[in-house]
């Protein structure tokens, strides 16, 4: 049986030519244009083959085809009506892109949505669009490299999709253009809907291989909702094309995420190797006052953000957030910012490691509570040049590991501020640092275990400067194997402890050299360091060595070095008593007169305390000598105020080397 044949030019209108065919096999050609007047289902056995002419204005009705129409280019669609059963659609099936970046396509691309489920925007030229084109469940827009999509219209997004499932994006390179109104004045991010992209409480979505550019609120937004995807996307601000980002500018951001008083919490997001530059935040999470901390995820895979002039590269507002290898560059203020910023917010769960910083105005990490919340459980780990500072934590951030090498830092390697910051562990290595190495100012801090390697710190003049600063009344640290070393005279002690009450903890080993002054500093009510490596030898007599030891408080031997000229007493240990308190203090000495084999040994104890007065001794102190004939040096006990010191003299004229370890067993 031959197909049949028929036009619609044979016929009143379109309307009268389905109905005359009737169910009949048959192709109908559509050769001419014609306006419904009523809605109109064509049935599976009338195949429709558009031509030249053959235009079809739907206003206020709905067409639909029991199987597919063939179309080729050439325009098949005009009014607002709606189309149902297109394979694909095509925004030129509606109107012709007469002159690109003129001809406003925003209703025509908008029918191409609202008629089938795969839409194709593939010619390479521009489409103008004046508002947001809505997105619907179970739609795949298919886009090519050569397409410039372009919002003309301030504060409208390009594509949207509200509550919607399984919508997806794939552009393959093709550039979403935004209106780029952008200002300093603007205080929030809502309000603002100049986005290339906006999912809201969307599920199981996501676009591929976008190039977005010139949006002045987000390139992407994502609020609440799961299983959001977004691969491969450039992002470029408005900085690069239209308004300027100034140094602290807010508010526009590269892909933004929220959880959502309407939309819920944004779980199950992935986002994989963005590009993003030219905005005022990188990728920001934030957190609403309406909404409480959420568990939904994030993860951030193989971001590269750079130049950023307004503020961070990425910002959290919320936890549970994974970064991996990230590398930042050229960012005005600092790499991963995580902040607790609302009243009771606990910001848990964030790993953000693999980072490589590079020119960094601020922190390659900041973490931070401004209020009453919480930041906590923090996993992070990155190579750094010419950056601001490694780590920097401010009030109550807990269990943090970090660990960091560093080169060309402006400020400290590991920073402490606030009230409360406890429980962290940071292991670093840093070069050349403007700043102190560690400088620690936060108040009941405990619990912070550093593992400093740290080399030519000080390079700002500063009056007083250290490898390991402390300038906390109430803080807790423990370092561990530190190696302390300046080649360019810049720092003045090793580590100094500058205020009272603190309480320093040196374990392994330890090295310092290149300190201008002294190697450890104490504070002068002798409050200082409660442990010290057995091994790690205290010069008592040389700049530049560890002097100070009475504000070395061990429980492990404390192994001291000096050397006497005369039969003026030189310290060889001493150590300032608490009140209430009893120390036995067990001394093993060898002393030498220099440049001979002249010696003496001695094993001797002392039992002395303080209760509401000066230090006493406790009877006799107990010596066992062993001394060669010619031997003139002396030791002794000697008390001064609140301190029990160990002397030595050459008991003449003569250079004696003196060496002792000393043992404390205190009860206070």
């Amino acid at each position: 049986m031959s197909l049949i044949v028929k036009k619609l030019s044979d016929y009143v209108s379109l309307a009268s030519a389905v109905a005359a065919i009737g169910s009949e096999i048959t192709q109908l050609i559509i050769d001419k244009a014609d306006s419904m007047a009523g809605n109109i289902s064509i049935p599976a056995t009338l195949h429709c083959v558009f031509v030249s002419g053959g235009v079809i204005t739907t206003t206020g009705y709905t067409l639909t085809f029991g199987a597919a129409p063939e179309i080729g280019f050439t325009q098949a669609f005009s009014g607002t009506g709606t189309v149902v059963g297109l394979n694909e659609a095509r925004p030129e099936l509606w109107a012709i892109n007469t002159t690109p970046g003129t001809t406003d396509m925003t209703t025509a691309i908008q029918a191409a949505v609202n008629a089938s489920s795969n839409v194709s925007i593939t010619c390479p030229y521009e489409y103008k669009t004046t508002d947001e084109i809505l997105l619907n469940s179970n739609q795949c827009i298919t886009m090519s490299s050569g397409v410039t999509i372009h919002q003309y219209t301030a504060n409208k997004n390009i594509f949207k999709a509200t509550s919607k499932d399984n919508v997806w994006i794939h552009a393959n390179g093709a550039i979403l253009y935004g209106e780029g109104t952008w200002s300093s004045g603007w205080t929030d991010v809502y309000g603002h809907e100049d986005r290339a992209i906006q999912f809201l409480g969307c599920t199981n979505s996501g676009v591929i291989m976008p190039h977005i550019k010139n949006c002045g609120a987000a390139g992407i937004a994502i609020m609440g909702g799961s299983g959001i995807r977004v691969i491969a996307p450039i992002i470029e601000g408005t900085n690069l094309y239209s308004t300027v980002i100034p140094y602290t500018g807010n508010h526009q951001h590269g892909i933004m995420l929220s959880n959502h008083t309407t939309y819920g919490d944004g779980d199950d997001i992935i986002i994989i190797a963005p590009d993003i530059s030219g905005t005022c935040q990188g990728i920001i999470r934030i957190a609403q006052t309406a909404v409480a901390a959420g568990d939904g995820t994030v993860q951030i895979i193989n971001p590269t953000i750079h130049d950023i002039t307004g503020q961070h590269a990425v910002y959290l507002q919320e936890g549970h957030v994974s970064i991996s290898n990230p590398a930042l560059y050229n960012i005005a203020l600092a790499g991963i910012k995580i902040q607790s910023g609302g009243a009771n917010l606990a910001v848990r769960a964030v790993s953000a490691t693999g980072v490589t910083a590079y020119h960094l105005g601020s922190n390659i990490f900041e973490v931070a509570v401004v209020g009453s919340g919480s930041v906590s459980e923090l996993l992070l780990s990155a190579t750094g040049d010419d950056v601001g500072t490694g780590l920097s934590v401010l009030g109550d951030c807990s269990n943090i590991k970090c660990d960091m090498v560093l080169r060309n830092v402006i400020g400290n390697a590991f920073l402490a501020q606030g009230v409360g910051p406890h429980d962290i562990d940071c292991t670093f290595t840093a070069e050349n640092l403007g700043g102190d190495g560690v400088f620690v100012s936060a108040t009941t801090a405990t619990g912070l275990k550093i593992r400093p390697k740290i080399i030519d710190p000080n390079y700002t003049p500063l009056t007083y400067a250290a490898g390991v600063h402390i300038n906390s009344a109430s803080a807790v640290i423990e370092l561990f194997d530190p190696v302390i070393t300046d080649s360019a005279a810049n720092m003045n002690y090793g580590i100094w402890n500058e205020a009272d009450g603190s309480l320093i903890y040196v374990r392994g080993s330890v090295k310092i050299a290149g300190a201008t002054s002294v190697a450890y500093k104490g504070h002068s009510n002798g409050t200082g360091i409660m442990e010290w490596p057995a091994e790690a030898v205290l010069n008592t007599t040389a700049d530049g060595q560890i002097l100070g030891n009475a504000d070395i408080k061990s429980s492990q031997a404390v192994t001291t070095i000096c050397q006497s000229t005369s039969i003026t007493p030189v310290v060889l240990w001493s150590q300032q008593l608490a009140d209430e308190s009893a120390y036995l203090c067990t001394a093993q000495i060898v002393g030498k007169l220099s440049g001979s084999a002249q010696r003496a040994g001695y094993i001797t104890s002392v039992l002395v305390y303080r209760n509401g007065g000066n230090a006493t001794i406790e009877g006799t102190p107990d010596v066992l000598s062993y001394v060669s004939a010619s031997f003139a040096g002396v030791e002794a006990w000697n008390i001064d105020t609140n301190g029990i010191y160990l002397k030595v003299h050459s008991g003449g004229t003569a250079v004696y080397d003196w060496k002792a370890v000393v043992t404390v067993v205190p009860v206070v």
